[in-house]
């Protein structure tokens, strides 16, 4: 995994849990259109298979649990990695990485609010990305040594 993956496991983490609130809003849509129906006319009769409403409630516990993981885990890893961008030594590169893969910006707007050409903006992220990489990747990307079997 070279730095530009690393980095982007905020956005690909964020994006799905943004997926999985947007099941939950769902299904709690559906769910109000379930309760919202009278039923006092009809004959109570269960289900073997536990559908309905109750089956409902159940995945959407669950949903909501699973969405709770991903959270935890999504600012675990941003605080992991907001940490390690800060601890680079050069503050351009502090900038341009934080605001490229913390904020999402564009290197466009990270060139203008920097006062920098965007050329060398572009040259200074990959610059960035060598130097986080060197710091923190430099043990991973070195495939693994396997043993030999005698």
């Amino acid at each position: 995994m070279d730095a530009k993956q690393y980095l982007r496991q905020i956005r690909v983490m964020e994006t799905r849990i943004s997926i999985r609130q947007r099941q939950i809003r769902d299904l709690r849509r559906s769910m109000s259109y379930l309760k919202s129906m009278d039923y006092s006319a009809d004959r109570v009769q269960t289900s073997a298979t536990g559908t309905g409403f109750t089956s409902e409630a159940i995945r959407l516990a669950d949903l909501e649990m699973e969405a709770e993981k991903q959270i935890r885990a999504c600012e675990a890893l941003r605080a992991k990695i907001v940490g390690q961008i800060e601890c680079l030594e050069d503050p351009r590169y502090v900038d341009i990485l934080s605001s490229v893969y913390i904020h999402r910006r564009d290197l466009m707007d990270v060139a203008d609010a920097l006062h920098y050409d965007y050329y060398w903006t572009c040259h200074l992220h990959g610059e960035a990305l060598k130097a986080f990489e060197a710091k923190y990747l430099k043990d991973r990307n070195q495939p693994q040594a396997t043993a030999k079997e005698s």
